[in-house]
């Protein structure tokens, strides 16, 4: 009887724990400061093309598409607010190599949101810049 209990109670954890570890509890997302609201970055991609199929966006050769998956949570906007959360002034990526690139695009891909860089394809170990924040590990 008392082995019952705890063979219970054990699974009771184990099936809690993964409820908990799917529904990204325990998923600590990077977030950016902004005037407007707060920035989370979602996912980090590096690809050679947006999309699928005769649509599919590349970028120029000799680069790649650095993607910023994100969400937009809007606050009390403060004084220096401008209602445009990807004011991107200042804002870029560094790679390990030190290169430095701008955004070179954002706004919505089939309704997500998104910040994309464009770095030489050889780029590695990206560190995001953003004015008035801590710089972030990509």
């Amino acid at each position: 009887m008392n082995n019952r209990k705890h063979m219970m109670k054990l699974i009771t954890l184990i099936l809690l724990i993964l409820f908990l570890t799917h529904c990204n509890m325990f998923v600590s997302y990077p977030e950016i400061k902004t005037p407007d609201g707060t920035i989370v970055i979602k996912k980090v991609e590096r690809t050679d093309r947006l999309g699928s199929g005769p649509s599919a966006s590349t970028p120029s050769p000799g680069l790649q598409y650095l993607i910023l998956w994100i969400d937009i949570k809007y606050g009390i906007p403060s004084k220096e607010a401008n209602n445009d959360p990807y004011n991107l002034k200042g804002v870029c990526v560094i790679s390990k190599d030190g290169t430095r690139t701008d955004p070179s695009g954002h706004g919505m891909w089939y309704g997500k949101p998104l910040i994309i860089f464009t770095p030489s394809v050889s780029a590695r170990g990206f560190k995001l810049y953003w004015p008035g924040n801590a710089p972030i590990d990509l």
